[in-house]
Order: C-alpha cells, then sequence, then structure tokens
C-alpha cells in the first residue's frame, strides 16, 4: 500500500465514522446514545456531581447537569425548569417539595446547582428536567433520576462502635497489642499452623 492510498483510506474511514455519530443522535458518557426525537428536543443523561444516580452525596448545595438530544441541526436550550422531590410519588405529580427552579432563562446544561430547601443527612431526592429549545418549543419531562444524601453532621451518625466493654487504650500503639479473643478449651500450637509452615 503507497502513502496516498493509505492518506485516503483513513480519510475515508474518518468521514464515515463522523457521518454514523451525526446520524445516531448525541453520544453520551458511557457509550450509550440518546436517540434524538423525530421532533423538538429531550433530556437525557441526568447526574448528580457528575454521577449516575449515586449515594452518600456530601455536597449541601450538589451540582445537576443533564444533555440534550435533538433530530434539528443547531438546536440550543433556552430555558430550563428542575423539580427535585422527596418521593416519587411527589415528582410524578410535579410538585417539588425540595426545589422547583420554575423556568429559568439559561443554557446551562452543567453542574446547575441545587437553590432549594437544605438537604437532611440519608435524604433520597429525586429529579427531573424539561427544557425550552431555540423557538420556544417546550421539550417532555426527563426521565427521574435520583441520589441520595450523605451523612454531613456529626448528630446525624447514630451507629455505635462495636466493643467488648473493655476501656479504650489511652495511646495508639496500645490498639497493637496482642488481646486475644476468649476460646473455650484448649488449642495445641501443633494444631495451628501458617500457610508457611510445614505440618508434621
Amino acid at each position: 500500500m503507497n502513502r496516498r492510498r493509505f492518506f485516503a483510506e483513513g480519510f475515508a474511514v474518518a468521514a464515515l465514522a463522523i457521518l454514523l455519530m451525526a446520524g445516531a443522535g448525541h453520544v453520551v458518557p458511557g457509550g450509550r446514545a440518546a436517540a434524538p426525537p423525530p421532533h423538538g428536543l429531550a433530556v437525557s443523561d441526568l447526574r448528580c456531581e457528575y454521577r449516575t444516580d449515586p449515594l452518600g452525596i456530601d455536597a449541601e448545595r450538589p451540582r445537576l447537569s443533564w444533555i440534550l438530544a435533538s433530530a434539528r441541526r443547531g438546536e440550543v436550550q433556552t430555558a430550563c425548569r428542575v423539580i427535585v422531590a422527596g418521593s416519587l410519588d411527589s415528582l410524578a405529580a410535579d410538585r417539588g417539595d425540595l426545589w422547583d427552579s420554575g423556568k429559568v432563562e439559561s443554557a446551562d446544561t452543567l453542574s446547575v446547582v441545587h437553590a432549594g430547601a437544605p438537604l437532611g443527612g440519608g435524604l433520597p431526592c429525586y429529579w427531573k428536567v424539561r427544557v425550552w429549545g431555540r423557538d420556544g418549543r417546550l421539550s417532555a419531562w426527563s426521565a427521574p433520576a435520583r441520589w441520595e444524601m450523605a451523612l454531613l453532621r456529626p448528630e446525624e451518625w447514630k451507629a455505635r462502635w462495636i466493643g467488648d466493654g473493655k476501656p479504650l487504650p489511652e495511646r495508639d500503639e496500645d490498639f497493637y497489642k496482642d488481646d486475644p479473643a476468649p476460646i473455650n478449651g484448649e488449642i495445641s500450637r501443633d494444631a495451628v499452623k501458617t500457610p508457611w509452615e510445614p505440618r508434621g
């Protein structure tokens, strides 16, 4: 294969890849393509703190992101509405008891900060988004997404350390002293071998 043919075939492969990507809709992270609707636009790939349906979010005002999909060339978001609810039932009824942004004129789809009620530790949050396009056309609601808050304050932790009732050592190095667990009966040293010790 001469150099001219090599570059010609490489250019053809690159052009074909570009055409396939253009016809497949917007490709979202993770290799999943958001299929564009035949008319208007759609919202997909909802993320909180750049993760899908995450647990243990420790940001008091999480950042929300989404991706647009449209079959129309040059489509853009001109406004959006975000609803965050404490249950799927409230979300389905469009009741944003944690946050309802209302219609906000903005093209931002990345790092939109939650600006609603304070979020308590361990709280499940369900959310969805709809947007307005360049000609004012309104999209359908996105599929629901969720995130769950971490325990943010010391008083929210209710667990206790598991122990044997003995007082805690006063020095850190005392934690590493031998303190064998009580065993009923006796165990012969010969019966206990480490993996690298030959058995008699």
